[in-house]
């Protein structure tokens, strides 16, 4: 999935999020939900992702547990987003899908960009370095 680019009058490209079509979902999101930068889908005003709470319930959490492990999120709205995951399940699975491939590449271009190897030791030179000043 590709954000969308659009250009102001001065030339600058800005990022849009997608549409809840361009996530695959049918229809509107649910107000439970909202779409923030890049695409990423949140449980109502809260930083915790759609994919966060769908592991826990698929790992067999119960809603009081989700919000357990999430206490900015209610019952009623772990609810929703469980009702909203079992009614477009096969879309849901397919936006994870796709968010797993989102960050193995990001991650991948990070360590291509900077190479984790030996890191551990560049920082304790780094901290000797540093000690000895």
């Amino acid at each position: 999935m590709e954000l969308r680019q659009t250009a102001d009058d001065k030339g600058m490209t800005a990022r849009t999020s997608p549409t809840a079509a361009d996530l695959g979902f049918e229809g509107e999101l649910p107000p439970s939900l909202r779409r923030v930068e890049y695409g990423a889908l949140r449980v109502g005003k809260t930083r915790v992702s759609l994919d966060s709470v769908i592991y826990a319930a698929n790992e067999g959490a119960s809603p009081d547990e989700i919000v357990d492990r999430f206490p900015t999120l209610d019952v009623q709205l772990v609810g929703d987003v469980i009702t909203f995951y079992r009614s477009q399940r096969r879309e849901v699975d397919e936006y994870l899908i796709r968010r797993e491939q989102e960050a193995a590449e990001l991650k991948a271009e990070i360590q291509k960009r900077f190479p984790p190897d030996g890191i551990r030791e560049r920082l304790l030179a780094r901290q000797a370095a540093k000690s000895k000043s």
